[in-house]
């Protein structure tokens, strides 16, 4: 035969106790809804300030990149200038150059035909007088005393080569070595 056993458990509660922990939970609630209220306000100072760094960073960024793009053009055109600059020095140097050397050609030359350098020399300053350049005006009169030409002519070439430039559609110099050779 079989004995039934029976087992009860018994709960009491002090109703006391229940309510003074019902009250802890509520105060523990609502200091955490204040809490709550507390971090979104916090959020919504922190969202604001957020966007204001956004826009002063896209303000800088535009600023930056417009200091950028000046920059470069500033940049490019001291380039183009220094390059315009070594390009005229040089021009410049070959220019002298040349025109040293025709002067040690026309002395050669003069020499050779029994003129002085000092008379070779105003010769090509009476003919730089009406307009031509130093360089034309000693090539010319080196051609001249090659070809045995008199150069108390040259100065008188010199003054009609402008109205012949005209007429030739060049400039005086290029007409004048032309009426000189």
């Amino acid at each position: 035969m079989a004995k039934d056993i029976q087992f009860g458990i018994r709960i009491t509660a002090d109703g006391r106790v229940a309510v003074v922990e019902a009250g802890n939970v509520k105060r523990s609630l609502d200091d955490l809804g204040t809490a709550t209220k507390q971090v979104s306000s916090e959020a919504v100072k922190l969202n604001a300030e957020q966007k204001n760094l956004s826009q002063t960073l896209n303000a800088t960024a535009s600023g930056i990149g417009l200091y950028s793009a000046a920059w470069n053009k500033a940049t490019d055109a001291i380039l183009q200038a220094a390059d315009a600059l070594k390009n005229y020095i040089k021009d410049a140097a070959l220019l002298n150059a040349r025109h040293e050397t025709m002067g040690v050609v026309m002395e050669v030359v003069g020499r050779n035909a029994g003129y002085s350098r000092r008379e070779m020399d105003l010769y090509a300053a009476s003919v730089q007088k009406a307009g031509i350049t130093m360089i034309a005006s000693r090539e010319s009169i080196t051609k001249m005393v090659q070809a045995n030409l008199d150069l108390a002519i040259a100065s008188k070439l010199a003054r009609a080569a402008p109205d012949a430039a005209v007429l030739a559609d060049i400039n005086s110099s290029a007409a004048f070595i032309f009426l000189a050779s």
